[in-house]
């Protein structure tokens, strides 16, 4: 049985420094939680598409659409913690991931069982907001927008 070692992942400069992998998107919060569902929220396909309803600009024309995006170009694992990583692929080296509500700050967390260098896996969280932008109704990161369909009241 490998130890667990519980962590939350906090972006900012450090970060930038020690991984060399996160960029200037990372630090800005996208805040896509303002203007997407959490209640519509899910993880499928080996827990890295996350599907949700994000308003779009013609609110006027029942203003949400259904996104999904692949989250494995969004987000990585650094040794045993989720960070924002364009094309970071995290669900090669992590799994039970799940989605929750952070109340407090109203927020969506990605969490999950990563590993680390040394093979230990740790429980680690992500605030979606530091990686995920809405687009007119699309889910999206980096330069990676994803996929929509407009549902129906």
């Amino acid at each position: 049985m490998r130890p667990v070692a519980r962590s939350s992942q906090t972006l900012g400069l450090v970060a930038l420094v020690i991984s060399g992998v996160v960029t200037k998107q990372a630090v800005q919060i996208q805040e896509f939680t303002k203007t997407c569902a959490y209640s519509k929220s899910t993880l499928s396909d080996g827990h890295h598409w996350l599907r949700t309803a994000c308003r779009h600009d013609m609110m006027a024309v029942w203003g949400y659409d259904t996104t999904w995006l692949d989250l494995d170009n969004c987000v990585g694992n650094l040794a045993g913690k989720l960070v924002v990583q364009d094309r970071g692929r995290y669900s090669a080296s992590c799994s039970k991931c799940r989605l929750y509500k952070e109340w407090q700050i109203e927020t969506m967390m990605l969490e999950c069982s990563c590993i680390g260098l040394d093979g230990t896996v740790h429980i680690t969280d992500l605030d979606l907001n530091t990686a995920l932008r809405n687009q007119h109704g699309t889910l999206a990161c980096f330069d990676h927008v994803g996929n929509s369909s407009a549902p129906r009241p």
